[in-house]
């Protein structure tokens, strides 16, 4: 037996041999790969690779910020070595704090698009990410002003009120927050890519605390290509799966239970 996996999950040896296949997988023929992965083969393979590692060591946490290797993934097996790349960071927060897209910004001179709603966090973003262009506004399939629900002492998980579903105000409640309720703006994700002349995005991050789907219909996949999406997908909400595998990306693994990963066959 070995070790792996942050709580010392225990995989017998013969899972590493799999392990090891799965590097062979990704790196001798992607495309072909890609389009097995969406007719359903290999996805134990994938599945162990994200039991078995792609988690942080002391080393990786001077570089990594994401909460359970996103970041770490998505870099060394989907774009491995890829520089001057675009993101786009839905729901990033204050740029650092579990950021799925700092990495790449910094280590990797990516370059792209964050947004955040409460503006007290955009100011920390702004002076964080002084490499990304940063939006202050809501992303949702309707324009104009929505109800917004900020958790004061737990500002990641404020959102869009109307899709935060129970089992979300029940972990709020859970984590102590108190809820104040704000008028913020709102602005499809389309909208605001079309400003800043965004037509090709390798890495689109969304974590909006139930309003994941809006994020995606509010994205035109004809006028904008995107190769990989990171969702957070808290309600197990099945929609945002068909969505996006109707516009040509297939869903690859979840990590840490919450964070699906879809891929573009063929990018």
């Amino acid at each position: 037996m070995t070790e792996a996996g942050r709580n010392g999950a225990r995989i017998p040896l013969s899972g590493l041999g799999l392990f090891l296949r799965s590097f062979l997988f990704f790196w001798t023929d992607p495309e072909r790969n890609f389009r097995r992965c969406r007719r359903g083969q290999y996805l134990g393979l994938i599945r162990l690779m994200n039991e078995f590692g792609f988690v942080y060591d002391d080393e990786d946490r001077r570089f990594y910020f994401s909460q359970y290797g996103q970041d770490k993934f998505v870099a060394e097996h989907l774009f491995p070595g890829m520089r001057n790349g675009v993101f786009v960071d839905v729901g990033a927060y204050d740029g650092v704090t579990l950021s799925n897209s700092c990495f790449f910004e910094r280590e990797m001179g990516w370059t792209g698009l964050c947004v955040e709603p409460i503006p007290d966090v955009f100011r920390e973003l702004v002076s964080n990410r002084p490499g990304s262009v940063c939006e202050n506004v809501c992303v949702s399939n309707v324009e104009g002003e929505l109800e917004f629900a900020r958790v004061e002492g737990v500002e990641a998980l404020s959102g869009i009120a109307d899709r935060m579903d129970r089992r979300h105000r029940r972990r709020i409640e859970g984590e102590g927050g108190r809820v104040e309720m704000m008028r913020l703006p709102s602005l499809r994700l389309q909208t605001l890519l079309d400003r800043h002349g965004i037509d090709r995005i390798h890495f689109l991050s969304i974590d909006t605390e139930g309003a994941e789907l809006d994020v995606i219909q509010s994205l035109d996949f004809e006028r904008t290509r995107v190769d990989v999406v990171c969702v957070e997908n808290n309600s197990g909400e099945r929609n945002v799966r068909r969505h996006l595998k109707r516009n040509g990306l297939a869903y690859l693994l979840t990590l840490g239970d919450l964070d699906d990963l879809y891929v573009r066959a063929g990018r």
